[in-house]
């Protein structure tokens, strides 16, 4: 004779509770399964990569002015980063929290632009991290004639110093056309820079032709 099922002649209630006592586990890893594929598929559907990434160094940066630099809202702006000789207390840990930042987003290839003062300028010309822009403004006499150069060490015995301070510092150096000033747009205007502030493209940018556009859009605002 075939055994009667075990929720044979019990009420909704008792079944609903007999199914949470005797399956509330595996019904909780079936839940947590599906939540987290929902949330993968939701995720994948829904990414979009930044249109490029900026930083400022160096630079206060007002809303507004971050609405000019990113008119569509769709890259990636950070501020708050200081590169400054001689820092000292939180002023220093701050230095080198920046430039760890910095040089961590450049070896990862994630930064695009740069956005700084004449010590940045320096700072980052000097290791040779800022793309040359000779001959890409040819066509906007404005741009051209905003472009400035720095000093770019080639190579250097930095590494022999640290090891033998009786060894003087050698350096071969050259100066390249790297940044553009913004003096003359209306993001300078906008943020009231009283000293000149340089935009620069990173040498190893994989949008280098965003960075460009990025460029010329702050000439003609």
């Amino acid at each position: 004779m075939k055994k009667a099922p075990v929720m044979a002649g019990m009420t909704l209630p008792q079944k609903l509770r007999y199914i949470w006592d005797y399956y509330k586990l595996p019904l909780f890893a079936a839940a947590l399964f599906l939540y987290i594929v929902i949330y993968v598929i939701v995720r994948i559907a829904t990414h979009r990569d930044p249109s490029f990434y900026l930083c400022a160094v160096n630079v206060p940066l007002t809303e507004e002015g971050r609405a000019m630099l990113d008119p569509d809202g769709a890259a990636e702006i950070v501020d708050g980063l200081y590169l400054v000789e001689d820092a000292e207390g939180d002023l220093h840990q701050l230095v080198y929290a920046s430039r760890m930042k910095i040089l961590g987003s450049i070896d990862a290839e994630k930064l695009d632009l740069v956005l700084m003062d004449s010590q940045g300028l320096d700072a980052f010309a000097e290791e040779n991290f800022l793309l040359p822009l000779d001959d890409l403004f040819d066509d906007d006499p404005e741009i051209s004639s905003s472009l400035v150069s720095a000093t770019v060490i080639l190579s250097d015995n930095r590494t022999e110093t640290l090891l033998d301070d009786s060894i003087p510092y050698q350096a071969v150096t050259e100066d390249m056309i790297v940044a553009v000033d913004l003096s003359s747009t209306a993001l300078a205007a906008t943020e009231g820079w009283t000293q000149p502030v340089y935009l620069a493209i990173i040498r190893n940018s994989h949008r280098t032709d965003t960075a460009l556009s990025c460029i010329r859009r702050l000439f003609t605002q």
